[in-house]
């Protein structure tokens, strides 16, 4: 026997095997009383007789009498001496004991039996179970009383159970009245008031019925097939009869000893299994009970599906599951609660022991519709079933659990009900919980969040509830780390060309979640770079460009230092206590498990109806982001949406149709800006103001593509706001002049109304740190006459502008340019007394640190790139000020000569009035398009091809190269004038009229050789009638002939070969349907009809062979390269494109596609068309060369083998309804390689339609071109020289092997009387200067031909 189940000695005189109210148990404890007296004990005595008389040492003839003998003695002793008798009986017990042997033994022990059984006595029990405990040798040994003893055992219970539940009364009763003082020692619950009182030593008859339970464990352990079917029917419902009646603890610990001995052998009969489970699930919801383990054990034993009884699993789990809807009987009304908690537990330990927890998956249905029913019928229960919620949890990483449950065949009333419990699970107060189940909220919603991706495929209801349910998981009445993982997976909602939904992995949100430091690189960069109180200009700190993908914004600012208010020491601290809880990539996925690939086959975006049960209602997760922004107190949640809002909104489809809300949002951004109403971020995250409205601006510049869904006032309202955000926050003004760059594609009549305005600002913001942006925007604008026709239109005739807004215009137009020219002058001279002054320093020293070398190292590196990006600047203004004075009307043009002239020259350190050669040929370029608008012209077709030796002649005359040809016969001659601007092409012919009769022949032909009507004209004679008068010329502005000799005619050749507009390429890629391979991508020979569609826009179509243009390496002779590309040209720029598509596919001798490579691997701007679905590597096409790459790609992916029948009626049901805006977007994004600045207005993504993508696209590749052009030198190759300065160049090359400039301009003329002051004596005060001469400080008025035409 187990020795917790009886004292080890008991010496009470009731422990006699005579003291059951036998005849003669008087006089035998009489007799005892008076042994006891004498001090000898009989039982003593008596085991000694037992060991002599029946002794191995004995004959089995006489051990057997012997035993005769004793049995009839031995009713007089005590108990005690059944360990006696075994230890000399042992050997007759097994079965090779001789039969007569084990007949004696079976005798002696059924009298013993008998004698402890007989008078039974309930308050004497527990000596008699003891006894017979030592006679079954705990439960081992039946054979001599098996039946009886069984029988005898099932009927004590009841009295047993009685007894003890009387005693627990009347100690309860007497307890209370002992203290009845001490109110609070009565518990409400029945059993704790029931033992609160009892003393240490257990009551008689609660023993009695322990030992009894302990008793027939044993004997079922030990001799489990001692019971028949009917004597273990009723021994069960005996036992649950007890149960269900007791409220002691230990009671019920018996019946679960009992049932457990039974159960693992899988005895407990059909009929009593049922209230067996039932009773262990009620004795399971029994508070803080301390068996809880064999309790499970045994629900377990019938779990198991390795039994011979299969039939007990599913009674056992359909019972178990069926208890949460069962109605209870009356006589089960107070156990009901008990029972379903246990249950609950139960089932939670079944989710948690991987054995049997597949049991649930194959019974989810009965369980999802339980667990819903008790939120209903037993609120009392929420803990619970709320536990039990959180036990499945465990298991829902599951493959097959999610794929029964999300699957389409899978119930969706069940699927419903199950959702339901996971809701309620998801929405409990952290306050609330219950012991264990802290994390219990953010589990569900895990398990929530991985059923919606699992359904999301191919089950459109079940992903319609999910929605609605994680939609109010959002909120902000909820927790914030449930709102938080909700937003993660809501935000990540996209949508391809049919609408069809899917989740993507990972937002394009780093740009922003860099502003914010929500990166591991940004957040580290920032405590670091705190310690500034500054911030820090390009100039200052210009090498972090070089280290990595900067936007404009970086470049120019270039760290992002914080102010003085935002201290160091803070933000670590905050960092150490309160980290933050979402940060961008790194090894954070954002979500429970990665989502599918590909987009749903039955889910779609759109506008809900009672016809398409297959759409989610996505403006109701835009009316939850509009609330955030509007009022949401919760920096987290505020901040995931300001970064991750705006690359949501690029998926334009997703959004395009729920007009209310865009407005709605549009118009709270708006208001939000305005008036600086937005979220203040924390004191401890160290951002400002500017940084939270940087974000908004992101959002309003990705409303811009939804402007059909708005009116005038809202898009007049759009620009005003970008306008004044230019210079009201200072980290967004880059933001703010891009997006009003798009909106001059987009939107290009609002910003005419608003262009004299944004002019009047941006001249207003002349800063190093937007110069970039803001040349950019001026040099696109120029090229949109839609954008800006408020300021060019035309004059009606006779209509002055001088003096009007239109002139004031132009000139803050220049005025921009002029001051960013003048800044870099400054730049330059500031960094040319730098290198002198280190120059001088370096040479007082021969030697220097190993410190001091990095540093002049990192001070070259940071030099590069200030003289790349002032170079960039300084380029770029010319560029405006050339296309902008092409776009002024030509009637008006003149009027800016003088004031553009007067601003572009500027003294140098000696005072001396310079001139740079970039100002030179934007003169040039003024002196041929003031009074013209003429483009280029070509020689006559009688001097292309001559029939005859054309009598030519070339003179170099000022900053011009002048040819004139004379054809003899035909009396007419070519003027050629060669600029840096271009070149001209006129035809001169003398009107000759007929001579009269009278006149007489001329001498000089007296020979008759040309009749009379004839005339010999020279070269010569054109020039001066074009070029000359009697009028004295200075010899140093005399025209200088060039001689007809081979050096002439190479410069002429070579001068005629340097295009008169800046030539530029980019390589167009196109990537189709999931391709990823350089050698695939390159193999392409066509792509989508948007493609073609968007090369049409890009340029015009063009003839390699024979082209007379500048190819920009393509082949012009055997068509090696295609037979045509596209090419745009104006009068400045002209770009060349080298479509990869266009040129030969050759894979089986070229399967690589070098030849494409060839071009396309050596071009620094790339034009990638991305319709394979994939974000684009930016390593495809690895070069040296791979500096720039414009991506783009449709803001929703096409794959029209993805159509269903399903959807085509769904588009015929949206044929029907209110026609919206079909025509396609593009996401545009320029990508970088890490040295290369970005400074492009696609730096961040931008959303353009299908009418203004090329032009857009196109505009940021000529911008990339010049800039990798003047990049390019920091890399050690040549110079960036523009076609216009290279052929300024040439000229004065040619003037300085030919000029007159030896000569003295100091020489006396014919002199009126009143000589101009600038004359003393006869002395000329001027200079030689550009291939003409200017008076003194008269540099300016010399320039202005105007003045003089």
């Amino acid at each position: 026997m187990q020795p917790d189940r009886r004292n080890a000695a008991e010496d009470d005189s009731s422990k006699l095997l005579g003291g059951r109210g036998s005849p003669g148990s008087t006089r035998r404890s009489q007799d005892r009383s008076k042994r006891s007296s004498s001090l000898v004990d009989p039982d003593e005595i008596f085991k000694i007789r037992i060991v002599r008389e029946l002794g191995p040492a004995l004959s089995l003839d006489q051990r057997i009498a012997a035993a005769h003998d004793i049995c009839k003695d031995i009713h007089s002793y005590s108990a005690d001496i059944i360990a006696a008798i075994w230890s000399v009986i042992e050997d007759w017990t097994s079965e090779d004991a001789p039969l007569k042997a084990r007949e004696a033994a079976h005798v002696l022990l059924k009298t013993l039996y008998d004698l402890i059984v007989t008078s039974f006595s309930p308050s004497k029990a527990s000596l008699q179970i003891s006894a017979l405990a030592d006679l079954t040798r705990s439960g081992q040994y039946l054979e001599p009383f098996e039946t009886e003893l069984v029988i005898f055992l099932t009927s004590s219970l009841e009295s047993l159970y009685t007894a003890a539940a009387d005693a627990r009364e009347r100690q309860h009763g007497e307890n209370k009245s002992k203290n009845a003082s001490n109110k609070d020692s009565s518990s409400t619950d029945n059993l704790s008031s029931r033992t609160s009182g009892l003393p240490k030593d257990m009551l008689g008859e609660v023993k009695s019925l322990r030992d009894t339970f302990y008793l027939i464990d044993d004997i079922i352990t030990h001799n489990w097939d001692a019971f028949q079917d009917a004597q273990l029917e009723n021994m069960i419902e005996s036992i649950t009869s007890i149960a269900r009646r007791t409220t002691a603890k230990k009671d019920l610990h018996g019946v679960v000893k009992v049932l457990r001995a039974i159960a693992t052998r899988a005895k407990i009969p059909s009929n009593t299994l049922v209230p067996c489970i039932r009773v262990l699930c009620t004795i399971y919801g029994v508070p803080r009970i301390s068996f809880e383990d064999e309790l499970w054990i045994c629900l377990k034993a019938l779990l198991r599906s390795d039994l011979p009884r299969p039939e007990a699993q599913r009674t056992t789990m359909n019972t178990l599951l069926g208890s949460l809807t069962r109605v209870p009987t009356e006589t089960e009304a107070n156990q009901v609660v008990p029972m379903i908690r246990g249950t609950l537990f139960a089932v939670g330990r079944i989710a948690e022991d991987s054995d049997v927890a597949g049991l649930l998956i194959k019974q989810m249905e009965p369980l999802a519709l339980g667990l819903g029913h008790l939120h209903i019928t037993q609120p009392q229960l929420k803990d619970e079933v709320l536990l039990a919620a959180k036990s499945l949890l465990s298991i829902f990483d599951s493959l097959a659990e999610f794929s029964t449950i999300c699957s389409p065949d899978f119930g969706n009333y069940t699927f419903d009900a199950f959702v339901a419990d996971i809701e309620t699970a998801s929405q409990l107060s952290p306050l609330n919980l219950v012991e264990g189940s802290a994390e219990m909220p953010e589990q569900a919603v895990d398990c929530l969040i991985k059923m919606f991706l699992r359904c999301l495929p191919d089950s459109a209801s079940k992903t319609s509830h999910l929605y609605e349910v994680l939609l109010a998981a959002a909120v902000p009445s909820n927790p914030i780390n449930i709102r938080l993982k909700v937003t993660k997976l809501l935000s990540r909602l996209r949508c391809d060309s049919r609408g069809a939904l899917e989740i993507i992995k990972l937002p394009d949100s780093q740009s922003l979640a860099g502003d914010l430091c929500r990166t591991e690189a940004t957040a580290s960069t920032t405590r670091s770079d705190e310690a500034s109180s500054t911030r820090t200009s390009m100039y200052d700190r210009p090498q972090s460009i070089r280290k990595s993908r900067s936007s404009a914004i970086d470049m120019t600012k270039v760290v992002r230092s914080r102010s003085a208010t935002r201290s160091s020491n803070l933000r670590e601290e905050y960092s150490r206590a309160t980290p933050p809880l979402w940060m961008y990539g790194g090894g954070k996925k954002g979500l429970p498990e990665d989502p599918p690939g590909g987009p749903s086959q039955v889910v779609y975006s759109d506008i809900p109806s009672p016809t398409d049960p297959f759409v989610l209602d996505i403006s109701s997760w835009l009316d939850v982001v509009i609330q955030v922004l509007d009022n949401d107190s919760d920096w987290e949640i505020y901040s995931y949406i300001l970064v991750h809002l705006p690359s949501q909104l690029t998926n334009r489809t997703l959004c395009a149709r729920h007009v209310r809300q865009l407005q709605t949002l549009h118009n709270l951004v708006v208001d939000q800006l305005e008036k600086g109403s937005f979220h203040k971020p924390p004191r401890h995250t160290g951002m400002k103001m500017g940084d939270i409205a940087l974000c908004l601006y992101h959002i309003l510049t990705m409303l811009v593509p939804y402007h059909e869904q708005f009116g005038r006032r809202e898009l007049d309202n759009a620009v005003r706001t970008f306008l004044a955000g230019i210079s009201k926050y200072d980290r967004a003004g880059k933001c703010c002049i891009d997006a009003l760059a798009l909106c001059c594609h987009e939107i290009p009549s609002v910003v005419d109304r608003h262009i004299f305005n944004i002019i009047q600002k941006m001249s207003q913001k002349i800063t190093q740190s937007l110069a970039v942006d803001i040349l950019e925007f001026l040099a696109g604008l120029a090229r949109l006459p839609e954008a800006c026709s408020s300021a060019t239109t035309k004059l009606p005739e006779g209509h002055s502008s001088e003096g009007g807004e239109d002139e004031t215009f132009f000139k803050k137009v220049f005025g921009i340019c002029i001051s960013y020219i003048q800044s870099t002058r400054e730049q330059r001279q500031k960094s040319a007394d730098e290198s002198q002054g280190q120059s001088g320093g370096r040479s007082n020293r021969q030697s220097a640190t190993s410190g001091e070398i990095a540093t002049s190292i990192e001070y070259h590196k940071a030099t590069d790139v200030r003289v790349d990006l002032s170079e960039y600047i300084y380029i770029l203004a010319y560029h405006v000020i050339i296309f902008w004075f092409l776009a002024i009307d030509i009637n008006r043009r003149a009027q800016h000569v003088g004031w553009i002239a007067k601003e572009l020259a500027w003294k140098d350190s000696f005072g001396n009035e310079v001139l740079e050669e970039q100002s030179q040929v934007i003169l040039d370029m003024m002196h041929r398009t003031a009074y013209s608008n003429l483009g280029e012209t070509e020689p006559g077709r009688a001097f292309a091809e001559p029939k005859e030796t054309p009598i030519k002649k070339t003179w170099l005359v000022g900053m011009s190269i002048i040819t004139v040809e004379v054809l003899p016969s035909l009396d007419i001659g070519q003027f050629t004038k060669r600029q840096a601007s271009g070149t001209t092409h006129a035809l001169y012919h003398h009107n000759t009229s007929r001579l009269p009769d009278h006149h007489v022949p001329d001498h000089n032909n007296a020979s008759g050789l040309f009749a009379a009507e004839q005339v010999d004209v020279y070269p010569n004679h054109m020039f001066l009638q074009l070029c000359s008068t009697i009028a004295p010329i200075p010899i140093p502005l005399q025209p200088v002939v060039l001689p007809d000799d081979d050096f002439t005619k190479r410069a002429l050749s070579s001068f005629d070969r340097t295009d008169t507009v800046d030539g530029h390429k980019a390589g167009v890629i196109y990537i189709g349907d999931g391709q990823s391979e350089e050698s695939k991508i390159l193999a392409n020979t066509c792509g989508t009809e948007d493609y073609e569609e968007f090369l049409s826009g890009l340029g015009t179509a063009v003839q390699l062979q024979g082209a007379k243009f500048n190819t920009q390496g393509l082949d012009r002779v055997s068509n090696i390269d295609g037979t045509q590309t596209y090419a745009w040209r104006d009068r400045v720029t002209e770009i060349v494109f080298h479509v990869a598509t266009m040129m030969p596919t050759d894979l089986e001798n070229d399967p690589h596609s070098n030849n494409k490579k060839r071009h396309v691997g050596n071009d620094r701007v790339k034009i990638i068309y991305n319709n394979s679905g994939k974000a684009f590597n930016f390593d495809t096409f690895p070069s040296d060369f791979n500096n720039v790459n414009i991506v783009i790609s449709p803001e929703a992916h096409t794959d029209g083998e993805r159509t269903t029948e399903r959807r085509k009626s769904h588009d015929a049901v949206k044929a029907e309804a209110s026609v919206v805006d079909q025509s396609r977007f593009y996401k545009v994004q320029t990508l970088c390689s890490p040295d290369f600045p970005k400074l492009s207005l696609a730096a961040t993504p931008k959303v353009v339609s299908t009418s203004a993508l090329p032009a857009f696209v196109r505009q940021i590749a000529l911008n990339a071109s010049v800039f990798a052009h003047v990049w390019s030198e920091t890399l050690g190759q040549a110079k960036y020289i523009s076609s216009w300065r290279s052929r300024l160049q040439q000229i004065n090359r040619l003037r300085e092997r030919y000029s007159n400039s030896q000569t003295s301009a100091n020489v006396s003329y014919p002199m009126p009387t009143n000589a101009p002051a600038y004359v003393e004596g006869n002395e000329w005060l001027g200079t030689v200067a550009m291939g003409g001469m200017t008076e003194r400080d008269q540099l300016l008025m010399g320039l202005d031909f105007t003045r003089w035409t």
